[in-house]
């Protein structure tokens, strides 16, 4: 499990959010090393095999200097969540990547959100977003997935704002 640490900003990554897409970005635009950035989490607990960080998890790991970041993560319309999903878990042979916890028998969308159960994406995003202290969500900035490229400038821009205004202060 990992996140994306940058000079004065943090990124959280929910599946199935344009997570690799972000990291993707901020790599290229920062001159960064693929992976360079990520800050592994001791845990045994994946979300398949992507890079994929829950705050509370996050929180524990960097302690005090959880605080001194700015937070953001990107959320996604829960039935495109669930399309892409189903996509990935019921019909592994058309994405590029192969996840675990694919399913051996081939299942309609239908099935596929009822077996999910109601709510599913709803209590993803709260399982990723909210502290151990129970606050949620506890990150400073959410995206959307549909407009994931002005939000995501968006949030740097707002870390980069913080970071200018913490400096002025000192």
């Amino acid at each position: 499990t990992m996140a994306l640490l940058l000079p004065n900003s943090l990124f959280i990554h929910i599946p199935k959010t344009g997570g690799t897409w972000v990291r993707r970005a901020i790599e290229k635009s920062m001159g960064l090393e693929k992976d360079s950035s990520e800050i592994v989490l001791p845990l045994k607990k994946s979300w398949g095999k992507l890079a994929h960080a829950r705050v509370k998890d996050t929180r524990r790991y960097l302690k005090e200097s959880f605080d001194d970041k700015f937070s953001f993560s990107f959320v996604r319309q829960p039935l495109d969540w669930l399309k892409s999903s189903y996509i990935d878990n019921v019909y592994p042979e058309f994405v590029d990547y192969d996840l675990s916890n694919s399913v051996d028998k081939k299942i309609s969308f239908k099935e596929f959100v009822f077996n999910k159960g109601e709510g599913f994406v709803s209590n993803l995003y709260r399982e990723y977003l909210q502290a151990s202290i129970g606050l949620y969500p506890c990150v400073d900035y959410i995206g959307k997935t549909e407009s994931l490229k002005a939000d995501l400038i968006e949030a740097l821009e707002l870390a980069g704002a913080l970071l200018r205004a913490e400096k002025k202060r000192l």
